[in-house]
């Protein structure tokens, strides 16, 4: 079932609105040889159960996403590509120590907290406030939280929880891998700040909160480097602006922060900001000093 969920999300997502019949065979090609019932039934399920608004567009014949009344379709296609990833990795895993042999993860670090996610997605889900108590990196002893839960985000291998502490009304995060201890707590709570706070993620690359408004944020870059980008853009908002010689113009929709900065310095010499004038000088100078750093 899930695994249709994402063969169909994906095909109208990336075609030009595939008509009913054409969900039908894309599905058959793919080993769900499903009735014209069952076909109607997932398409209202994605739209009830997971936000996902596919409507019937009667002037091209075809389906589309509607994005604008969608929670998080890229969020969602994520998600369902990782439970049909892990899903090919347990059929893989039958084969024994032969599967294991074959995959080579990018990381050695096993990630740490994951017991704690289904607390929390079960918190959020029945707007529980949750205690916990948290160890900062920079800070030699644990504190004791109290906090609204709102999300959870995962980023570079790791989750955070996203919420508000009590008495205060910005967003906070707290890594999963340095939550000591857990309480679901019997309180509840209000969201209305949940739309606020998926505002503040929608333009922020990684997990830390800066300051601002959102800016236009443009960058030249090699066409080496842009068929990178092309293929695993930086964030959501990325739009390659031009790409019709050896340099290419891409544009960001986002509150710089030091997430962004360290992706684009990925790059190093290999891109440049053209604008906002501020963020242009400001990344010129860290680049500067990663020179410097390197000549040492």
């Amino acid at each position: 079932m899930l695994k249709r969920y994402l063969l169909l999300t994906e095909k109208i997502n990336n075609d030009w609105y595939p008509t009913f019949g054409e969900l039908q065979e894309f599905l058959r090609r793919h080993d769900l040889d499903i009735s014209g019932r069952t076909l109607q039934r997932d398409i209202r399920h994605i739209r009830n159960e997971y936000g996902i608004e596919i409507e019937y567009d009667r002037r091209h014949r075809g389906y589309r996403i509607n994005r604008e009344k969608s929670l998080d379709v890229n969020g969602f296609l994520r998600f369902m590509g990782l439970v049909r990833t892990a899903d090919i990795l347990t059929e893989s895993l039958r084969d024994g120590r032969g599967a294991i042999r074959n995959l080579d993860f990018d990381s050695v670090h096993m990630f740490s907290g994951k017991e704690h996610i289904r607390d929390l997605l079960q918190a959020i889900r029945d707007r529980r406030i949750v205690g916990i108590t948290h160890q900062k990196f920079d800070r030699d002893e644990p504190t004791n939280v109290t906090l609204r839960p709102y999300l959870l985000r995962e980023y570079q291998y790791r989750w955070y929880l996203v919420g508000i502490p009590e008495g205060e009304s910005e967003p906070k995060n707290y890594g999963l891998d340095r939550i000591h201890r857990l309480d679901v707590l019997p309180e509840t709570f209000e969201r209305t700040r949940e739309a606020y706070v998926r505002e503040k993620f929608a333009h922020t690359v990684g997990v830390t909160f800066s300051a601002g408004d959102p800016v236009a944020v443009t960058v030249r870059c090699t066409e080496l480097t842009g068929k990178y980008l092309l293929s695993l853009p930086i964030h959501n908002s990325q739009e390659i602006v031009d790409r019709s010689g050896e340099w290419w113009t891409v544009r960001y929709h986002v509150v710089p922060n030091f997430e962004f900065e360290q992706k684009l310095l990925m790059h190093l010499y290999q891109l440049e900001v053209v604008e906002p004038a501020w963020f242009r000088e400001a990344f010129a100078r860290r680049v500067r000093e990663a020179a410097k750093v390197y000549d040492e």
